[in-house]
């Protein structure tokens, strides 16, 4: 039976998914305006919020985006055609969804290619969610 690799690809996606408590398949694998990460629609925290601010700015509340950016010195800049809504950054750490604090697998934590083996998965600062909505 063949084993798929764990590319750097795989894994960087991976450590956003787990950065930003997405449950997995959320990111698109095609880019949007670039290497950005995407998802369609807004966090669940503030969805409802995100398509009010869509409605009042002229855009389509039905048509939001969050991508997954990095900014570290830099603001996010809406892409034509889209309406940049609101932006929210991260400390850029978070536990490891596979061997961190209560998942029960804290006795694998050497072998976890995901956080290396210290139960933090850790992307630095600079990474933020940014809503838009399309115009």
């Amino acid at each position: 039976m063949k084993t798929k690799r764990y590319t750097a690809k795989a894994k960087a996606r991976e450590e956003i998914e787990c950065l930003f408590s997405l449950g997995g398949g959320e990111l698109n694998s095609g880019t949007f305006n670039g290497s950005r990460y995407w998802y369609d629609g807004a966090p669940g925290y503030c969805e409802s919020e995100m398509q009010a601010d869509a409605k009042a700015v002229g855009a389509d509340p039905l048509y939001i985006r969050t991508c997954i950016e990095y900014h570290f010195a830099t603001s996010p800049k809406a892409p034509r055609g889209w309406k940049l809504l609101q932006s929210f950054v991260s400390s850029g750490e978070a536990e490891c969804w596979r061997c961190g604090p209560g998942t029960g697998n804290e006795g694998e934590r050497a072998g976890c290619k995901l956080c290396g083996g210290d139960g933090l998965v850790y992307l630095g600062d600079g990474w933020m969610e940014v809503v838009y909505a399309h115009k």
